[in-house]
């Protein structure tokens, strides 16, 4: 597989925002890793997301995108 696209988001009740996405990041590298991935592309708003997507094995390049929110009523 040459590419995973991460676009990750929301967090799980059971961890910290940073705490999911590291856990998040680690898993796709260790995963993708044994897929034989070449690169990764993470969409990212936040700082946490991208420095542990950065620090794994897999060569990866962050986009980043505007936070959306929800129109108030």
């Amino acid at each position: 597989m040459a590419c995973v696209v991460g676009a990750a988001t929301g967090q799980s009740p059971d961890l910290t925002e940073d705490k999911f996405f590291t856990a998040a990041a680690g898993n796709l590298h260790r995963v993708g890793q044994q897929a034989g991935v070449q690169r990764m592309i993470v969409v990212s708003v936040t700082g946490a997301h991208e420095n542990a997507m950065l620090s794994g094995p897999i060569p990866t390049r962050i986009v980043r995108a505007a936070q959306f929110y929800d129109p108030i009523p």
